[in-house]
């Protein structure tokens, strides 16, 4: 290396590095952080995604609770047609044989544990949506009888003119219902008061007699609920398109989707 050369990188390193204006000013802001308003920003925008991104988490965990029911319901459907092959096409019965007192084991008439016999897998009688106070009643290990209204029996239900009751709309056998897939076997019930004992819902008497969104849960899936039709599918839907005088009716089999002609209104 040559003298001249070695000199001028000896006055290189002694020369002192002076910074700009702009190089001062941005290590000033680097020490000082984030103004008021720059962080009052930073927050609003955060509020404003947490505001666009809850409902649609919400939702989203929703539909999952709704596809697990509509699923267990579909498992239900498959058992209640392999009852009905074995047992000259009746359906399973509802708890009116369960307030007879001479009856040993009742929990075995539930309609429940009678399909979970016909079932490949465990019926599940909760709804992961069914917000109710009270601890759900073991089929397969009932309390004692006189505890049993202190459980939620379960999260379904099945319609009342589908079976044994002793109703002019029931129609007790499976081979008797024309649009099997149109006519509705079990549905979601509403918890509280004397639904959380009820396994049946009383559709056989909504004609002017009693509220029929009173019983049926029929906003717990996102402002629908979940029916099993007697087909075995089940599907989500929203009230109206189960029951909307005159236009539909899927809870009486006999006319189903649509409602007797004697209730109609006159043609003009």
């Amino acid at each position: 290396m040559s003298a001249n050369s070695a000199e001028i990188k000896s006055r290189w390193r002694e020369k002192p590095v002076t910074r700009g204006w702009c190089g001062s000013r941005n290590s000033r802001a680097a020490r000082r952080g984030f103004t008021l308003i720059e962080l009052l920003v930073v927050v609003a925008i955060i509020a404003l995604l947490i505001s666009i991104l809850l409902p649609a988490l919400r939702n989203a965990r929703e539909q999952g609770k709704r596809a697990v029911c509509m699923s267990n319901m579909r498992q239900m459907g498959i058992a209640l047609l392999s009852y009905a092959m074995d047992n000259a096409e009746y359906v399973p019965t509802c708890a009116c044989p369960l307030a007879e007192p001479d009856i040993e084991h009742p929990e075995r008439f539930y309609w429940l544990n009678i399909l979970q016999d016909y079932a490949k897998q465990p019926l599940i009688g909760q709804c992961r949506s069914d917000r109710t106070t009270k601890p759900f009643l073991d089929w397969s290990n009932p309390p004692p009888r006189e505890n049993w209204q202190n459980y939620r029996w379960s999260s379904y239900a099945v319609n009342a003119c589908v079976g044994p009751l002793r109703s002019p709309l029931a129609l007790k056998r499976l081979n008797q219902i024309r649009n099997a897939s149109s006519v509705i076997f079990l549905g979601e019930v509403r918890a509280g008061d004397a639904y959380d004992y009820a396994d049946h819902i009383h559709s056989d008497l909504w004609e002017g007699q009693e509220d029929p969104q009173q019983s049926v849960a029929w906003n717990r899936h996102l402002d629908k609920s979940n029916y099993l039709f007697i087909d075995s599918h089940a599907e989500p839907l929203n009230w109206k398109a189960t029951w909307e005088f005159p236009l539909v009716n899927m809870w009486w089999p006999e006319h189903a989707p649509g409602w007797p002609p004697e209730l109609l209104p006159p043609t003009p």
